[in-house]
Parts: C-alpha cells; structure tokens; sequence
C-alpha cells in the first residue's frame, strides 16, 4: 500500500488529522482488494476497514496511538509510512496483536 500527503480534498473528509511535528502533511492510502484505508498523522494511525455491499458498506474504524505522545520519540511521515508497511504486511493480524483499539471503545472527550 502505498500512502501520499492530504490533499484539500483528504482534509475535507478528515478533518480532525492533525499534521506532523515537523509541520508534513499527514497522509493517507487505499487498499481496495481488502477494502482498507489507512490515514497517518501526528498522533498515530488510524484503519478503516470497509465491509458489506459496496453501494452501502460498513465502517469499522480502529486506531493506533503513535510514539508522539512518548518523550523522546520523533513520529515523521517517514515512520508513519514505514510502520503503514509492516501493519499491512500483517493485516489483519495487526489489529489485535499491535494493540489496535476499535472507536467504539475509545471514550469520548470531555
């Protein structure tokens, strides 16, 4: 899976991305034989797995927190595609083992 920088158009659908430490675009990229996307930012990595008919499919979104919220650690773009890599290598055994966190169980803000 190859991932590109946000575009005007990625940032009208997800806009709550937030771009790198170093100001990079987060990303974005498409697997259509599994019906993934996958967007990379400054907090970490998100996964959309899209299942069911194709003129009404169901949403799955899972979410893995990156290391930068971890001192020391530099989360780049760089990074963020490298590790984009090594969770598709792995798919769809990456989102229980690498700690993956479906939306539904992630609280809301308050």
């Amino acid at each position: 899976m190859k991932v590109k920088p946000f575009t005007k158009n990625d940032w009208y659908g997800f806009a709550g991305a937030e771009p790198f430490a170093d100001g990079s675009e987060p990303m974005i990229g498409y697997d259509n034989e599994q019906n993934i996307m996958v967007i990379a930012d400054g907090t970490g990595i998100s996964l959309v797995v899209y299942s069911g008919p194709s003129e009404n499919p169901t949403e799955a979104w899972y979410y893995w927190q990156g290391p930068a919220n971890h001192p020391g650690s530099i989360w780049t773009p760089d990074l963020a595609e490298r590790t984009v890599q090594a969770f598709m290598s792995l798919y769809p055994d990456c989102i229980p083992l690498l700690g993956f966190r479906h939306s539904a169980d992630i609280p809301e803000p308050r």
